[in-house]
């Protein structure tokens, strides 16, 4: 199958996707050191990070779909709900295991990617950008991934600004519409109007997230002992196949991304985007919107990401330099051919 011109392209370009492209810690450290994160008191890390249970495991089994899309296991969630009581003692233990020792075992790391045209592209043309890789999982570290996002999301709030409206519970989508229409009734009814509307949206975002940045900053917010070993070991040697016209590829290492299609992936994910927007909050010479005593600077839906900014050279400059700053640590880099801005302003020249 590999002898294909196709297919070796395919490979070649995941393989390159999910490779570790940074050697950087020093500057992770000094990128993290600025802004002024959240973090967790010493009674949440303790809850964290207390022994995984019995009803942790069956609630989530209790609440697999029936039939999904088959991992390297080739089991679905039927399988697990039919033998619930006798497989949940046996994942507790391995789980339990897991906290105190930071072992997995291999079958942990496998996973399968297909490819899913992107809508509104022509798929004829074969380019690897027109298709989204989802990650499909083995249902048992499906289960571990999800006990751990539903321990996190207890306190999501408090390491998440609101600003964040992707993936958060409670969180809606139009939170962040009603946030600029009402940001830009208030421009209407300004005399001076010099500002700028930007529309950020990221390459991969998922795909691209180097490891040790997400280690370092979920240890800065205050994750740490078994839930962050956990986290570790979950990323320490993942691999994947790449499914291509139903046959399976030769599996090759991911050292960056959390998974699409993972369900602790879009929360990790916020976390590490939460350095970028707060670091831009915090920034003074990146200017915002001012209403009344708040100071706006932007909203978030995941990845994208729309920035208020006073329309002066000095709040671009250092806008676009600490986006640069943040690429360069956490493996993040953004779409240029979709950035999009909006100039706001009556001043005629």
């Amino acid at each position: 199958m590999e002898k294909y011109p196709l297919v070796r392209i395919k490979k070649k370009y995941y393989e390159q996707s999910y490779r570790n492209k940074l050697d950087n810690l020093g500057e992770i450290d000094k990128f993290l050191e600025s802004p002024s994160l959240p973090k967790l008191n010493q009674e949440e890390t303790e809850n964290l990070t207390r022994p995984i249970t019995t009803n942790d495991v069956e609630a989530v089994i209790n609440k697999l779909p029936a039939n999904t899309s088959l991992g390297p296991d080739k089991f679905t969630g039927e399988v697990y709900q039919t033998l619930k009581e006798e497989l949940p003692p046996i994942l507790l233990k391995l789980f339990q295991k897991t906290q105190k020792e930071g072992r997995l075992p291999s079958s942990f790391y496998e996973a399968s990617i297909i490819l899913i045209p992107k809508p509104d592209k022509d798929t004829k043309k074969k380019k690897n950008k027109n298709y989204r890789p989802i990650f499909l999982m083995n249902i048992h570290a499906k289960i571990l991934k999800k006990i751990l996002a539903n321990q996190i999301k207890q306190y999501i709030l408090k390491i998440i600004h609101h600003d964040q409206v992707g993936f958060i519970p409670g969180m809606k989508g139009w939170y962040s519409i009603c946030k600029s229409i009402n940001v830009i009734n208030h421009m209407n009814k300004m005399k001076d109007k010099n500002h700028m509307i930007i529309s950020i949206d990221t390459e991969k975002a998922f795909d691209k997230i180097q490891h040790p940045f997400l280690v370092k900053m979920l240890s800065n917010v205050g994750i740490e002992e078994s839930y962050l070993n956990v986290i570790k070991v979950i990323y320490e040697k993942p691999t994947a196949n790449t499914i291509l016209n139903g046959q399976k590829l030769k599996a090759f290492p991911l050292r960056t991304e959390t998974r699409e299609g993972c369900p602790l992936s879009p929360l990790l994910f916020n976390i590490v985007l939460e350095v970028l927007a707060t670091a831009i909050r915090q920034e003074e010479k990146i200017k915002g919107i001012q209403m009344g005593k708040d100071e706006v600077k932007l909203p978030l839906f995941a990845d994208d990401m729309i920035l208020y900014i006073e329309n002066s050279k000095d709040s671009i400059k250092n806008l676009l330099d600490l986006i640069n700053e943040f690429c360069k640590v956490a493996g993040y880099k953004i779409k240029i051919w979709k950035l999009m801005a909006f100039l706001y302003t009556n001043n005629k020249h």
